[in-house]
């Protein structure tokens, strides 16, 4: 023990001895570079020369790879208070003062092979002196804030794998705080007019706001996800015919909406449609098209995850492959680090970030794929139970509705799981929900007491109710809190409901499939070994989703935190970019949601032409010399009247006509709940002849393909302007603000008819003429 000692002394001493500097023609190559960018950080990697005894402190990371940025006392530079990888969630608009390349310090070592502990103290303080030395001879003609100069380097906050954050980070994700900066810095001695050198023992706190406000956010829409899921879902339901149901719980007579398309505010047919619908083969087949919905969306549910893994392996592999080697929690990103390194940072008892999308996938081909009719499993579960009424958590569909006055049960499928988790949310603001849940716990304990009083002498009734009331009074007090908790976060209900839905279903298709003598007890042993299996692989499938939409919620947010970040530090440089951005953006949109536009406005029109037409039933029409005229039922013709002859018609020809006019006339228009509507026949119809689909996706895409040709011509030709770099963000603003913004609303108008009124007369003209013709071929 004793030779240990002696031993680290003597190392710590050599540590002590060392002095260094930056050779010259290191000093030079910064030189140039800082004079000619001005940057105000950068990266050093250290390269020691003259000595190979070199240990590094188990805290730190990345010891030889150090920072340099300069803090002025009037401003702020605050590189140091982000995470290490804002290049990336900034799209680079952060290093729009950044020197973009590593630079090589070669550090002259005096003794040689001294022995240089990184990490420590003496070592960063010699360390930091060569830098600024360097800087006072070759860096500092170029900005006297360089006096105010900050060298850091990245460590680990002492204590930090001890704490709950550390374990919640594990398996949640968490943004843990987990390294700083730690730094030397100069600044300048106005006594001794000279630069002092100091290394406190302090780190740089980061800005926590930037990581941990998107996970919060990210928390509270996943509390409320259901609804979010099952809206969308519904709506992409009605891209298409909808399943049969497999049981009594969900009634799904679509046949009408097959039937007619109706004015309810939707288009007909858009962009969503055709790719949710598969180009109308939801009509057709909608098993099976439901089935590859959910397929693509287990299959892209963690996208955005990839492409982080892209990211980050493109443009900072190495840095990112230290911090998993030292430990770093990272989520998902760890799985760049490999299988073994990354089941020690995420979910290491579930056996790491691999074995996790693996069994995600797994389970969720069982859940979400093997079903027929996902939409009835789920609603099995919202349906109540026996003990509906017994408690204030228990309360039936139909209180439910009353007390929030929330229509619910008029729906089925998706459409009534998100109507039932809105009037669950809007019940708690109900002060007549919390008076019932009183009058439930008082009743319960009333009846309780009835019964003891029943069964029981009085004097131990007394001595059991003097227990039972207080014990009876907290367990209906902490209902009534936890009813608050429980009806305002969907997701808790939401997961009894999948649980009991997927049972519900299981030992319904055990009770079908087993024999008929099968006894009651072995039925009972399969239904619990049966949910024994099912229940943890359903809550590892929901784990694992969960824990893709954090990550994904979490990329998203710290994203767009950086880019407002960038946009109100380094507006000059960032404003072109991101009004680039978002105006393409909108143009994007907006011209695919044209698709959905034109034939909103097609299926209005041909509804006007289908009343009028409706109304001048009677009126005769002339078609290929052929008189066609719509009697109602019950008429009896006997002349005809053409101009001034009339023409007395046989009994036959009468009779023929009184026949014809019984039978069922063409109905163009049909009303569902005062909602117009016209046959999905004759819009099809007129679509195919009129509009259709593919000439004018066609045309959307040709559209935006010309934007983005003309705005990022515009982008490279103001990029690679010469002798603008001072002025180019601002040649870049005026740019994109009469190109993006001023050019295609120009050319909109200028294409744009003026005489819409005579156009559009036209319109419906050719529209009633079409309709016309397409009911004489049904005729």
């Amino acid at each position: 023990m004793f030779a240990l000692i002696l031993l680290l002394c003597v190392t710590v001493s050599k540590a002590f001895q060392c002095t260094m500097e930056v050779q010259q023609f290191s000093s030079i190559y910064l030189e140039h570079w800082i004079g000619l960018l001005q940057p105000h950080f950068a990266h050093y990697n250290l390269v020691f020369e003259n000595t190979t005894v070199i240990t590094e402190l188990s805290t730190a990371i990345r010891p030889r790879n150090w920072v340099w940025t300069y803090h002025p006392p009037n401003s702020v530079n605050p590189y140091l208070n982000w995470p290490v990888d804002f290049p990336i969630l900034s799209f680079g608009l952060l290093c729009a003062k950044c020197l973009n390349r590593d630079v090589l310090i070669h550090m002259n070592v005096t003794p040689p092979n001294c022995t240089i502990a990184l990490g420590y103290q003496n070592a960063s303080l010699a360390i930091a002196s060569a830098f600024n030395k360097m800087t006072q001879n070759y860096l500092v003609q170029f900005h006297q804030s360089y006096n105010y100069s900050y060298w850091c380097y990245l460590t680990e906050i002492p204590g930090v794998r001890d704490t709950f954050a550390y374990q919640f980070a594990l398996y949640f994700n968490f943004p843990l705080d987990f390294l700083r900066y730690k730094c030397c810095n100069s600044s300048f001695n106005y006594y001794n007019d000279t630069v002092d050198v100091s290394c406190p023992a302090m780190m740089i706190e980061k800005w926590r706001e930037s990581t941990l406000g998107p996970y919060i956010i990210g928390l509270v829409l996943l509390c409320y996800c259901p609804l979010i899921l099952c809206s969308w879902v519904n709506t992409m339901q009605a891209t298409g015919r909808k399943i049969p149901a497999e049981s009594q719980y969900e009634d799904l007579d679509d046949s009408d909406k097959r039937q007619w398309i109706y004015l309810d505010g939707h288009a007909p047919i858009s962009l969503t449609n055709l790719l949710c619908g598969l180009c109308d083969l939801g009509w057709k087949h909608p098993v099976a098209v439901s089935r590859l919905r959910r397929v693509l969306f287990m299959l892209f549910s963690p996208i955005l995850i990839y492409l982080q893994f892209l990211l980050y392996s493109t443009y900072q592999f190495d840095i990112t492959l230290d911090l998993i080697d030292h430990g770093v929690p990272m989520g998902f990103l760890s799985m760049l680090g490999g299988n073994e390194k990354s089941k020690r940072l995420f979910v290491p008892m579930l056996g790491g970030p691999y074995c996790l999308l693996y069994m995600y996938y797994l389970t969720g081909f069982i859940f979400l794929i093997i079903p027929r009719n996902l939409g009835d499993i789920l609603q099995r579960g919202s349906f109540d139970s026996k003990y509906t009424g017994m408690s204030p958590l228990i309360l039936s569909t139909d209180r439910i509705e009353e007390i929030s006055m929330v229509s619910v049960n008029q729906y089925r499928g998706y459409k009534r799981l998100s109507m039932l988790i809105l009037a669950r949310f809007y019940l708690i603001m109900m002060p007549r929900f919390w008076v019932e849940a009183v009058h439930i716990v008082w009743c319960r304990l009333k009846c309780h007491l009835d019964l003891l009083m029943l069964h029981l002498p009085k004097p131990i009734f007394i001595i059991f109710a003097s227990i039972l009331v207080p014990f009876h009074l907290l367990i209906g007090s902490l209902e009534i809190c936890f009813s608050l908790i429980y009806y305002c976060i969907p997701i808790i209900w939401f997961l009894l409901v999948v649980i009991k839905g997927f049972v519900s279903r299981t030992t319904e298709f055990i009770e079908t499939h087993s024999p008929m003598n099968m006894p009651h007890s072995c039925r009972l042993v399969l239904r619990i070994t049966m949910f024994i299996i099912i229940a943890p692989l359903l809550l590892y499938f929901v784990y694992g989703f969960f824990a893709i939409y954090l990550a994904s919620f979490s990329i998203v947010g710290e994203i767009i935190v950086f880019l407002f970040y960038a946009l109100v530090l380094f507006p000059s440089s960032s404003f072109g970019y991101l009004f680039f951005g978002g105006a393409l953006l909108y143009y994007v949109w907006k011209l695919l949601q044209g698709i959905g536009d034109v034939y909103y406005e097609l299926l209005s029109d041909l509804f006007e032409v289908c009343s009028n037409l409706e109304l001048n039933h009677n009126i005769p029409t002339l078609h290929n010399s052929t008189v066609m005229i719509k009697a109602p039922p019950g008429l009896k013709i006997n002349t005809l009247r053409v101009n001034d002859i009339t023409i007395n018609l046989t009994e036959e020809q009468t009779n023929l006509m009184h026949n014809s006019a019984n039978t069922k006339v063409t109905t163009y228009v049909h009303y569902d709940k005062h909602i117009p509507g016209i046959s999905r026949r004759l819009f099809m119809h007129v679509v195919r002849n009129f509009k259709p689909v593919h000439i004018t996706v066609f045309q959307a895409i040709f559209r935006i393909g010309l934007i983005v040709l003309l705005v990022v011509g515009t982008m490279k030709l103001s990029m690679n302007s010469n002798g603008m770099s001072s002025e180019i963000s601002e040649v870049m603003h005026v740019l994109f603000i009469v190109v993006i913004g001023a050019l295609p609303r120009v050319l909109e108008i200028t294409l744009s008819h003026s005489d819409k009124a005579v156009h559009r007369e036209i319109h419906l003209r050719m529209l009633e003429i079409m309709v016309q013709e397409y009911d004489h071929n049904i005729i």
